[in-house]
């Protein structure tokens, strides 16, 4: 069920496209938009409080992403990546964040890897529900590779990475559910690799987290 977005405030500049761009990745990435049907551009302008124009530019740009796809009719719908793309993705991932995570050991400020640990060690033993959980759990590992990233210190790397985790949100493969513990383990593994200050370490790690999600979708479909 889509979450409902307040009107979009107006933007100094009048640039109500830049920010109906924001809310609608916002939307896409969070899996709020239909993807089974093709979006309603009425019914998305209202949502937002923006009229079609702005509307029309946002979508035109991510369809220049790849993150949108035309129909025949001309409307617009959610794009999904098939198997063999997923497979190439995850090849690109695990080359780009393995170097970002080299790049970065050493360089993170200790206060920042504890204050994640620390995350992670709440969220293990939270009693909160399987959503929230699963919300948390999110927001650690976009802030753990945000970290990472940042501390790169590559602007032309950072986008690279970015644009390809933003591709892994269109697969079409059913993805398995993340085994809390299994993921925590992997975040704290990366954590202690990025404290120790070792790039091969660092590597090694970040490679095995992005390998994990690889592995774990290709058991499932060995089982279908």
């Amino acid at each position: 069920m889509p979450l409902s977005f307040a009107p979009l405030p107006i933007v100094q500049g009048g640039n109500l496209a830049e920010t109906a761009y924001g809310a609608l990745l916002e939307m896409l990435l969070a899996r709020h938009l239909p993807l089974d049907q093709p979006l309603s551009e009425r019914g998305l302008a209202a949502e937002l409080g923006v009229s079609r124009t702005p509307l029309r530019e946002a979508m035109r740009r991510l369809e220049g992403e790849g993150m949108l796809e035309r129909v025949p009719g001309g409307a617009m719908r959610v794009r999904q990546i098939p198997l063999e793309e997923f497979l190439e993705i995850q090849q690109v991932r695990r080359l780009l964040e393995g170097e970002a995570a080299a790049m970065a050991a050493g360089r993170i400020a200790l206060g920042v890897l504890t204050a994640l640990d620390a995350r992670i060690e709440a969220l293990l033993f939270s009693r909160a529900d399987q959503a929230e959980r699963e919300a948390e759990r999110r927001a650690i590992d976009l802030a753990l590779h945000g970290a990472v990233s940042e501390a790169a210190g590559n602007a032309t790397l950072t986008r690279l990475i970015e644009e390809q985790r933003r591709r892994m949100m269109l697969v079409t493969i059913r993805r398995p559910p993340e085994r809390l513990e299994e993921a925590c383990a992997q975040y704290r593994a990366v954590i202690q690799a990025l404290a120790s200050g070792e790039p091969e370490a660092a590597r090694r790690a970040m490679v095995l987290h992005v390998d994990a999600l690889r592995s774990a979708v290709m058991k499932r479909l060995a089982a279908l």
